[in-house]
């Protein structure tokens, strides 16, 4: 689903994303962004030189808009060429404007639900500071589904944005050959079914004051029309993994969440299987998408022996996969050169890892 968001009123910003829009474009945000890691409102923005300018504007917010009489504010503090820099003295400068709001004014209160945690983040750069309330809670990446864990897991955000770039829309087949905890074959079957990111979890804004259920009720109803039906007869994922205990736990994750009709697990070798194996498993006669997160030697496995399996894995896709489409992360540059393989390759955050995604066709 298109955001309702004029793309004149978005800026690339160091770190993220900005736009403007209403209350409900915030919502939509949380519930369609794939490759967010989160949903920042922004709530006020002025210059502090010092602690005296610091207070007075802190005292202007009214903060019994943004937080429930329960709410427990969690402060975080960035701080880069600005005067003040302290990030416990400014974070305790936050919370002593809450409190005295709190005697000023009546904040609604949640009655028998309990207190709610809510995360502000304050950003100063050259003496500019930044409020904003997190109105995603939990990552994004938690997309409420996959509650199995792996040795080494991907997160489900760049998964997605592996999918996206290696140019899947949700049709033709998708081969995860090594899927482990199987987040690209998850990430996959939701874009096939066009099921929303967000469709299975909540958000922090539904704690916030303003937050009306009949309004997010419709906004679900609404995106629920858009789903696609399924369709037993033609699976076109197929997750592998020679590890049984990761294909049962994954086979029972896709039951639980009706993602079975589009995905089906096998417990193979992948070095064993071919196109035609992965044909007749899916019923498609086309050549598809093939994406691989191998153990490369840093957090699973060894340095050698993860550089032998790219190896591997780029022999094989030449010998057996022309004209598919494949998506690779790897730590290593020159394991990509000396393939004759020729793709695009984009540079990526993961955990601290720089990792390259490799993309295109065989």
């Amino acid at each position: 689903m298109r955001l309702p968001i004029d793309s004149d009123g978005i800026k690339v910003l160091d770190g993220g994303v900005e736009f403007r829009g209403r209350l409900i474009d915030c919502y939509l945000a949380n519930l369609h962004l794939r490759t967010a890691n989160r949903v920042l409102f922004r709530m006020a923005g002025f210059n502090a030189p010092n602690f005296r300018r610091l207070e007075k504007y802190l005292m202007e917010i009214p903060w019994e808009l943004y937080l429930k009489a329960e709410s427990k504010p969690s402060v975080t503090v960035t701080a880069r060429h600005s005067r003040i820099f302290h990030s416990d003295a400014i974070a305790e400068r936050v919370t002593e404007s809450i409190n005295s709001r709190k005697k000023a004014v009546p904040f609604i209160t949640d009655g028998d639900s309990g207190p709610a945690t809510q995360d502000i983040y304050i950003r100063s750069v050259n003496d500019h500071m930044t409020i904003s309330l997190d109105s995603s809670g939990d990552n994004l990446y938690k997309r409420g589904v996959k509650q199995h864990t792996g040795r080494a897991p991907m997160r489900e955000t760049i998964a997605a944005a592996a999918l996206i770039r290696a140019g899947y829309n949700g049709d033709g087949i998708v081969f995860d050959p090594m899927c482990g905890t199987g987040t690209f074959s998850i990430e996959a079957a939701m874009i096939n079914r066009r099921i929303a990111p967000g469709w299975y979890r909540d958000f922090s804004f539904m704690s916030w004051p303003g937050f009306r259920p009949a309004q997010w009720a419709y906004i679900k109803r609404q995106v629920e029309k858009e789903i696609r039906p399924t369709n037993n007869d033609l699976p076109c994922i197929l997750a592998n993994d020679k590890e049984l205990e990761m294909c049962e736990a994954l086979s029972e994750t896709i039951t639980e969440y009706g993602l079975d009709s589009s995905i089906r697990v096998i417990n193979r070798d992948f070095f064993e299987l071919t196109p035609s194996d992965i044909y007749s498993y899916t019923k498609i006669n086309q050549a598809g998408l093939i994406i691989i997160n191998p153990p490369y030697g840093i957090r699973l496995g060894t340095r050698k022996g993860g550089i032998e399996v790219s190896s591997l894995i780029l022999k094989q896709l030449e010998q057996h996969y022309k004209g598919w489409r494949f998506a690779l992360f790897s730590p290593e540059k020159r394991g990509f050169d000396r393939t004759k393989l020729r793709g695009d390759k984009t540079i990526i955050d993961h955990g601290g890892l720089k990792l390259v995604l490799f993309t295109g066709v065989v």
